[in-house]
């Protein structure tokens, strides 16, 4: 797998700390910032004092990717390409999620360092910036549609402005995986039992339309999960009912293997506002504050 770009001095200290590690354990890589004055045996005995669980699952979520811009959902490409590159020199297993659900329903464990990464809202910026990244760094994906913003007016090949169309998800390489975002991406939170029940079971539409598959997960419009235990139990049915295995929030922390609640999975928002730092942190230990 090639590099993308000269790594950072953290990433360094951390393969080069590798080696003086036992019981898959590692130096956790927000601690190796202010160690880059330190010399290599320094660094190996914080190491073995410092370990991170590089068990369970880890899901990774981002919106939209730009050359020139950054907020809190857009991220810029040079940001994006040293994040993958922080994955790669970190070694960092990114599994496609059809091989997550396979596992899961196996039962088989997930390799070390297991990640998955994903994109919310089929933004147009993905094809054209985010996959020519993924590609060059040997990464898979899963791109989470919005239905109705995905097969637009004519609900054949137009998606709205901003959005891919069902012609550009069927142009997408067989690495990227496809799940659902929801049909009109409101917050479930808001919604009663019927409301949910009929969004869902209008997001068939996307199966009918693409000659490709579309895998049974199903990310929570805005991340939150209902509150309402009967309207979440009714959820929950009707997406059984529609072949739905996993439901996707958002939250810090690393998933358990094997998954505890499989309508629950975490995913951890990747802002464009991160820095390295923080980006470190969130992947090593599921979370920001330490």
């Amino acid at each position: 797998m090639g590099r993308l770009i000269r790594p950072d001095p953290y990433v360094s200290l951390v393969n080069r700390s590798r080696g003086g590690c036992r019981n898959n354990t590692r130096m956790s890589p927000i601690v190796t910032a202010p160690l880059t004055l330190l010399g290599r045996g320094a660094a190996r005995q914080i190491a073995r004092l410092v370990p991170f669980d590089g068990s369970g699952l880890r899901v990774l979520m981002w919106h939209s990717v730009s050359i020139d811009h950054a907020d809190r959902g857009t991220v810029d490409l040079r940001r994006f390409e040293r994040q993958l590159q922080w994955l790669c020199d970190n070694r960092y297993h990114v599994l496609p999620f059809a091989e997550v659900l396979r596992r899961h329903t196996s039962g088989d464990p997930l390799p070390a360092h297991a990640v998955v990464l994903t994109f919310d809202d089929a933004c147009l910026s993905f094809p054209r910036l985010a996959l020519p990244a993924l590609r060059r760094a040997g990464f898979s994906a899963t791109v989470l549609v919005p239905v109705a913003a995905v097969t637009g007016r004519d609900e054949v090949s137009s998606g709205a402005r901003g959005h891919m169309s069902i012609r550009d998800l069927e142009s997408l390489p067989r690495e990227i995986d496809i799940g659902l975002h929801s049909y009109r991406h409101r917050d479930y939170r808001q919604m009663n039992a019927t409301q949910i029940a009929d969004d869902v079971r209008a997001c068939a539409r996307l199966r009918q339309q693409l000659s490709r598959a579309v895998l049974p997960i199903f990310a929570y419009p805005f991340g939150g999960v209902p509150r309402d235990q009967q309207v979440v139990g009714s959820m929950c049915h009707t997406f059984a009912a529609h072949g739905v295995e996993f439901g996707l929030r958002i939250g810090y922390g690393i998933n358990p293997w094997p998954l505890r609640d499989p309508w629950r999975v975490r995913r951890i928002a990747v802002h464009g506002t991160d820095s390295m730092l923080r980006f470190a942190c969130k992947v090593t230990l599921g979370r920001v504050r330490l």
